[in-house]
């Protein structure tokens, strides 16, 4: 590809950027394929309940079905607010892990999992968050990091990402 840049002083600064790529077509959560599938997993995940906190309904939905195949009870938040309340509502240690996306409107990942981590129960200490987001910015993994976020990973259609981290942490 090629970066152009023309700048006037007073006027401002253009970048051009051009490269050649293939779009990605819109994927319906029935459209689902096995090339999108995770690979089969030799761990069992019947009865363990993730928390999948995603303001994309149709990216949530295909997240939803995945794990829901794996034996995996999935509740599902649009956004900080709503995963903060369905947590402080739970019993404790009922969820075993969440999937937090970074980018939300009402509250962000970073400040959800701050407000979660200061809940006052025990189970939120050491509940496994993990920052999932469609930034490549390398200092996204670092701030989901400083936000006392377990880990992070980008999001793609290759969804075995969520089975790789429920193997990690469970």
């Amino acid at each position: 590809g090629d970066i152009a840049i023309s700048s006037s002083k007073g006027k401002g600064t253009t970048v051009t950027v051009s490269f050649r790529c293939q779009v990605a077509e819109h994927v319906k959560p029935e459209e689902l394929t096995k090339k999108t599938m995770p690979q089969e997993t030799t761990m069992s995940f019947g009865g363990v309940h993730v928390l999948l906190v995603d303001e994309d309904p149709v990216s949530s939905e295909i997240v939803d079905k995945i794990l829901t195949t794996q034996g995996i009870v999935v509740d599902r938040a649009l956004n900080g607010i709503e995963a903060v309340q369905k947590i402080e509502a739970s019993e404790e240690d009922y969820y075993n892990i969440v999937f937090m996306d970074i980018a939300m409107r009402k509250m962000d990942g970073f400040e959800a999992t701050t407000a979660i981590r200061n809940l006052q129960r025990e189970d939120v200490k050491t509940l496994p968050i993990i920052a999932v987001s469609k930034s490549v910015m390398p200092e996204d993994r670092v701030h989901a990091l400083m936000a006392d976020m377990d880990d992070y990973f980008q999001k793609s259609m290759d969804y075995s990402q969520y089975i790789h981290m429920l193997e990690k942490y469970l």
